[in-house]
């Protein structure tokens, strides 16, 4: 009986833990990116989001290594909707990201943004 006891409250314990250590973040981040030519927003175009690692590597600077990627709507906006763990620094608590646009492999524009959890920031890109 007294085994059956331990090892139910062993069992409530952890599922205590978990509850309160593995919740999940409730606060959106988000991360709009404009891209302009001559001023003008350019509708339909696909901007690539590369981790701060990747963006320092010349060699990296290529669509295939993007992290995500998102099409910008007719007001030339592309939105991209950040996850704490997978997106953001959990250590530093902000995380630099870089977002481009190329056309085939060659860089047309590009911008880097810092952002936390809980950040709704914009950025602009002017295209070349």
């Amino acid at each position: 009986m007294k085994t059956k006891s331990f090892v139910m409250a062993l069992v409530a314990l952890a599922c205590a833990f978990c509850f309160t250590a593995c919740k999940s973040s409730t606060k959106s981040t988000t991360v709009e990116v404009t891209v302009l030519k001559n001023g003008q927003a350019v509708a339909n175009e696909t901007v690539y989001q590369f981790t701060t690692s990747l963006w320092n590597q010349e060699a990296f600077k290529d669509p295939f290594y993007a992290k995500r990627q998102a099409v910008t709507n007719d007001n030339g906006v592309a939105v991209f909707e950040l996850q704490s763990v997978q997106d953001l620094e959990v250590i530093d608590n902000q995380t630099t990201l870089y977002y481009a646009t190329f056309n085939g492999k060659t860089l047309t524009g590009y911008a880097g943004v810092t952002v936390k959890e809980g950040d709704n920031k914009q950025v602009t890109i002017s295209q070349q």
